[in-house]
């Protein structure tokens, strides 16, 4: 669509400038780039700016959401003729059959769709270099995808990262140098920020506020490794006390949640409790000291995997979802036994007055244990990974 004689064809058209970058980390320098070449172009072809679309940590495609409020926009407000992106690559990266359907779209609904840094031909041809420029960008994707994935999966077994990026209710991040040594812990409170804790005094040596536009929390240094731990005293004292109830005295999630509420004690994200919220705590197994990873699928291209990224599928990535990792049984000080309720209960084992043990339900086949140090009683297992058979 675009090309570099096409002054006349632009001049006093209104225009939308549309950036995306595919992290948050990224806005702050890529979003005010593209914003700088777009002004360029609009400015040498005369073309008139009426609005901004800013899409930050958005990977891969311009959502469909975004692609639906345009043609609204459109046909309620019409004031605005073109969208003008810096290249193929922020409209969509998957594939030329995407693309192309996108464009019809915008195009069905009057809406010209113009890439500043893109020399396309006038006429058919145009449609070709198009496809052929739509296609370059989903492999572009796929080599990327595969190499972050295997980035990942190597930061796991290595413990150079957790099993997840959100650390559950009660459970710290200590970080360790490469040799072991203690660092520093980190804690995430309710509101969303950050705490860097003395792993010795437990003394506060930094504060870090919530995100906002610009990324605030701690930085990860690239020769640091995590092992998760018990948090806040009082937090695990809450875990204890759900479990306890739950197990032991036969309380459902929506009694538990009323009792804590009851007392004072605040939700995971300084609310009230909620069933979810006490249904979710029971399900984890990081309660028992085991950190599973590639539980969940939701890559497009690839998923992680001992060894070497997979193939992502849909298939796969529901059945793993749904598949209970453990079974657990709990006993008590009276020496009577309960089974938890078809789901994969756990506990959190840091009280040494209650004893736990648990087996494993089935295969965890592609998933990896990435436990450095436990966190439960009895759950002193070195991290494995397990290969899908």
């Amino acid at each position: 669509m675009s090309s570099f004689n096409a002054s006349d064809k632009y001049r006093g058209m209104r225009y939308i400038r549309i950036v995306r970058c595919s992290t948050k980390g990224q806005a702050d320098t890529s979003i005010d780039d593209q914003l700088a070449l777009l002004d360029v172009f609009a400015r040498g072809h005369q073309m008139v700016h009426v609005d901004d679309l800013r899409l930050e940590g958005v990977s891969v495609s311009m959502p469909r959401q975004f692609i639906d409020q345009l043609i609204e926009r459109k046909k309620t407000r019409n004031d605005f003729d073109a969208i003008l992106l810096q290249d193929i690559t922020r409209l969509t990266r998957s594939g030329s059959k995407h693309g192309a359907k996108l464009e019809y779209e915008l195009e069905a609904a009057s809406i010209e769709v113009i890439f500043a840094l893109e020399n396309v031909p006038e006429g058919a041809f145009g449609d070709i270099y198009k496809s052929m420029q739509y296609y370059a960008a989903r492999e572009t994707a796929k080599s990327i995808s595969s190499t972050a994935t295997r980035g990942a999966q190597s930061a796991l077994e290595q413990q150079r990262a957790a099993y997840t990026k959100r650390p559950p209710y009660a459970v710290d991040r200590l970080y360790t140098a490469a040799d072991g040594t203690p660092k520093y812990v980190l804690r995430n409170l309710a509101d969303g920020g950050q705490l860097k804790l003395d792993p010795k005094t437990g003394a506060v040596i930094d504060r870090f506020p919530p995100n906002s536009r610009n990324y605030n929390h701690n930085r990860k240094q690239r020769d640091e490794c995590i092992i998760l731990i018990p948090g806040d005293p009082e937090r695990v004292e809450v875990v204890r006390r759900v479990f306890r109830r739950h197990f032991v005295d036969g309380w459902g999630q929506g009694r538990i949640a009323k009792e804590l509420n009851d007392g004072g004690t605040s939700g995971p994200t300084g609310g009230e409790w909620q069933m979810n919220a006490v249904m979710r705590m029971l399900k984890n197994p990081i309660y028992t000291g085991r950190s599973i990873a590639n539980f969940r699928a939701t890559g497009i291209y690839n998923m992680r995997s001992p060894g070497a990224p997979r193939a992502s599928s849909v298939r796969h990535a529901s059945s793993s979802a749904a598949r209970s990792p453990l079974r657990v049984y709990v006993r008590g000080k009276t020496g009577s036994s309960r089974k938890s309720r078809g789901c994969s209960s756990c506990s959190i084992g840091m009280c040494g007055s209650w004893r736990w043990r648990s087996r494993t339900n089935g295969s965890t086949r592609g998933r990896a244990d990435t436990s450095r140090r436990p966190i439960g009683i009895g759950m002193a297992t070195r991290p494995t990974c397990s290969r899908r058979s």
